[in-house]
């Protein structure tokens, strides 16, 4: 019997566990692969928040830091954006081991190669159903990705846009600059992740290569990432950038929520949407740039240009936070 059963140990999943089991929680971690970080599907893109969130990020799991990004209109015009802070170029496989690292040494429990197959709410606690077999427990946390089989079982409604991924990576010299272009219904990017390696990747439709990586994304705004005692969080629970479908700032700003009102008692989704409601609005807003037809990109990437306005969206959050 645990106090909570979290399926997934993506980022998400594993710091919702660390905070619940630093809390005296007795925690499950239940996790279908049979490593932490595998496959890798994340590009590794994030923003230097990472660090203020996790002082104690270790310097291996950070393969580069990005200065510079050159933002392309489909006619091909650029111009090119110096970070505040540099962004992060992550070893996701590393990074997602470490965070689950850090949820056992709190004293959760991780059972990998553990399938989540279903869940049946009684009137004492919660049946969870595996192919390693049955577990109960008083709370369920779907922390299982955008494709989440609890919220799906627990009829959690969900209003969302979905993208398809792919992307590759090569070989050759970079440096510290990303690429970003916008010639489709969402964009293409290169980003170097060390000196001798960059990966570039897009919409699936978008792009002729077959990718080495990739997945579905899906974002949006839950009305309620919670139903009776089954709660979402990370991508499950939506908690992802529009702009970029990046999740894993989100993912830990939603974990620290749920976290504290699984202890404290406090209303889950006024948590989250007080920290996460308005950057994924303002994301929201932004991505109606996608659907407009390239003439009308290409001549307000000229009025950015001629103006120099450019120079004013340097100091924009990447994370619209």
């Amino acid at each position: 019997m645990y106090d909570v059963i979290i399926i997934g140990a993506g980022p998400a999943g594993s710091r919702t566990a660390e905070l619940l089991a630093k809390a005296g929680k007795q925690v499950l971690v239940i996790e279908e692969h049979t490593a932490i970080g595998e496959p890798v599907q994340c590009t590794g893109l994030i923003s230097a928040r990472l660090m203020q969130i996790h002082p104690d990020l270790p310097k291996n799991v950070i393969q580069n830091k990005i200065k510079t990004a050159q933002f392309f209109a489909p006619n091909g015009a650029h111009f090119s954006l110096s970070v505040r802070s540099p962004t992060l170029v992550v070893d996701r496989q590393k990074l997602d081991q470490w965070l689950a690292d850090k949820a056992r040494k709190a004293g959760a429990t991780v059972k990998l190669g553990t399938k989540f197959q279903s869940f049946k709410i009684g009137p004492e606690n919660i049946l969870v159903t595996t192919n390693k077999g049955n577990f109960l427990t008083d709370i369920l946390i779907g922390a299982d990705g955008p494709l989440s089989n609890v919220r799906k079982q627990a009829g959690i409604q969900a209003r969302y846009h979905q993208q398809i991924f792919s992307q590759k990576t090569i070989t050759g010299k970079f440096g510290d600059t990303a690429d970003l272009c916008f010639g489709g219904a969402y964009f293409n990017w290169f980003v170097p992740i060390s000196k001798t390696k960059a990966r570039s990747g897009g919409p699936s439709k978008e792009v002729t290569f077959k990718g080495d990586s990739g997945g579905v994304m899906r974002y949006g705004l839950l009305k309620s990432a919670q139903k009776d005692d089954v709660y979402l969080v990370g991508d499950a629970a939506l908690q992802v950038k529009p702009f970029s479908c990046g999740g894993v700032v989100y993912g830990q700003i939603g974990a620290k929520c749920l976290a504290k009102a699984i202890i404290e008692g406090d209303d889950y989704n006024a948590l989250w949407k007080a920290k996460l409601e308005r950057p994924i609005r303002r994301g929201l807003i932004f991505c109606k740039f996608y659907g407009l037809p390239n003439w009308a990109k290409n001549l307000l990437f000229k009025i950015i240009i001629t103006t120099q306005l450019y120079k004013k969206l340097e100091n924009l959050d990447m994370d619209f936070y």
